[in-house]
């Protein structure tokens, strides 16, 4: 019996070429003073298949899980921070729907302050 799963390929038939390109360096902040990325973002989040995506990630929060007893206090650490960086994952994912409006930093006045007397 003769199985083959697989047709050999020869060098000529598949040729890959590796592409580099450089990483996007957009921040979450950048990303929401733009308006029409956060445009894009609302079309995804409108997409009911992408929200039940959503929720199964929700689902999948490893800070479900239980630990069992005798559990280290450096594994439970651990398991907090993966639990914690897992939701603010998906918070920040959910950020990219809203704007963001960067607040006008305040100017340091030296200035002698007025006191009222009344």
């Amino acid at each position: 019996m003769n199985l083959q799963f697989w047709k050999p390929i020869t060098a000529t038939e598949k040729r890959y070429q590796v592409v580099r390109r450089e990483a996007l360096k957009l921040s979450l902040a950048e990303w929401r003073s733009d308006p029409k990325l956060i445009s894009e973002a609302r079309k995804m989040f409108a997409q009911e298949s992408f929200l039940v995506m959503l929720d199964v990630l929700r689902n999948e929060n490893p800070a479900g899980n239980v630990l069992p007893i005798g559990t280290s206090a450096n594994d439970r650490s651990v398991m907090q921070a993966r639990g914690e960086g897992y939701h603010m994952a998906i918070a920040n994912l959910e950020a990219m729907t809203r704007e963001y409006l960067v607040p006008e930093p305040i100017e340091a006045g030296f200035d002698p302050e007025e006191i009222n007397k009344q």
